[in-house]
């Protein structure tokens, strides 16, 4: 496979992920997680003049890990508010700053990154 082939394959991917992520999707995200896996090997196997030519198509990959990480990190967050709040605890864990301190529990899963 070639370096754009592997980015644009790493695209599409990325973007299923960003859905099965809003979805709160488990089972999606193992999935996608193991095809990434195989792909980021795929790319280890390149030598690096290959991927030096493929590196424009792997910048806007970049971008999207970004994202997503920052999708799952809400994610993350929102679903440990919903389990505090169903177990009647307070979300504030000591040690912890909020990134949206007036925000209701669980509200802060955006859906525009």
């Amino acid at each position: 496979m070639r370096v754009e082939e592997i980015a644009k394959r790493l695209e599409q991917l990325l973007e299923q992920e960003r859905a099965a992520i809003r979805a709160l999707d488990g089972t999606s995200l193992e999935e996608s997680g193991r095809e990434k896996a195989a792909l980021v090997e795929a790319l280890k196997a390149l030598s690096p003049a290959e991927l030096a030519r493929g590196a424009d198509a792997l910048k806007g990959v970049s971008a999207s890990l970004r994202r997503n990480a920052i999708l799952l990190a809400h994610a993350r967050d929102a679903l440990r508010d919903v389990l505090l709040a169903a177990r009647g605890a307070s979300s504030d864990v000591p040690g912890r700053r909020s990134l949206t301190p007036s925000v209701a529990p669980g509200a802060h899963l955006s859906r525009t990154v």
